[in-house]
């Protein structure tokens, strides 16, 4: 048995593992853009709430 076909075995059996690495790294990509959204919210609130509070402090 060549050192290739040895290995050829042990990927077929370490393809359950392949698939859910990159189900995890999909759900993490994921999980991140959540994130990158929800931090451009809470920047854009907190813009709004600061111009708002300085328009009424002129007022």
């Amino acid at each position: 048995m060549t050192w290739r076909e040895k290995h050829a075995a042990e990927d077929s059996s370490m393809s359950p593992f392949r698939a859910a690495d990159q189900t995890t790294a999909e759900s993490i990509t994921g999980c991140s853009d959540l994130l990158e959204d929800f931090l451009r919210a809470i920047s854009r609130m907190e813009s709004e709430y600061l111009r708002a509070a300085l328009e009424g402090e002129k007022i």
